[in-house]
């Protein structure tokens, strides 16, 4: 077996258990974004139902296909919208803004809106109020800081299951992504 690779740990098989998770979270939260009150009532948080990608207030903003959801320890939420290729943050408050990502398919590091992804489906956050973003069409692990500057921690960008660190490494596909507190990052590839 291959040695791990340092702050990023592949596992194999994963993806499985993190896609059937995504679809069964898709078919409540899709659009709108919604999160389940103390009586068990579904509830909009943030999404107008209609595919999107409006920054606004609750149901003024619009998504395009959520698939991954991550909160931070500040209660903010974070969103892989996919069809959009964005990463979109949410307040506790409701107030829906693009973090990340221009809305045209690509790999470009960058910050903010200058940077580009192609179908982001996982994302995960760290205690540093990092963002971690599984980006499936680029097969690539990428960064977000909290000031939202985007860099490319793992993959080369091509497909592959090469075990090494950093950029040297490769995914074919990657879907999930998690970390832990000693400052792991996990894929689900």
């Amino acid at each position: 077996m291959n040695a791990p690779i340092p702050r990023t740990r592949r596992l194999l098989g994963l993806r499985h258990i993190a896609a059937a998770f995504a679809v069964a979270v898709a078919s409540v939260v899709v659009m709108p974004l919604a999160s389940p009150a103390e009586s068990g009532d579904v509830t909009t948080f943030a999404g107008s139902g209609m595919p999107g990608n409006t920054n606004g207030t609750g149901t003024a903003a619009s998504f395009h296909q959520v698939v991954g959801v991550a909160v931070d320890a500040a209660g903010n939420v974070y969103v892989a919208d996919a069809l959009n290729n964005l990463i979109r943050k949410i307040t506790p408050a409701g107030v829906v803004t693009t973090l990340a990502g221009s809305g045209v398919q690509g790999n470009t590091n960058a910050t903010g809106t200058a940077a580009s992804f192609y179908f982001p489906v996982g994302v995960a956050t760290d205690a540093s109020g990092n963002v971690y973003v599984a980006d499936i069409g680029n097969h690539l692990i990428r960064k977000i800081t909290p000031a939202g500057v985007v860099t490319t921690l793992a993959g080369t960008g091509n497909p592959g299951n090469t075990n090494a660190t950093g950029t040297a490494a490769s995914f074919y596909g990657p879907y999930g992504v998690a970390t832990d507190a000693a400052g792991n990052v996990f894929v689900g590839d």
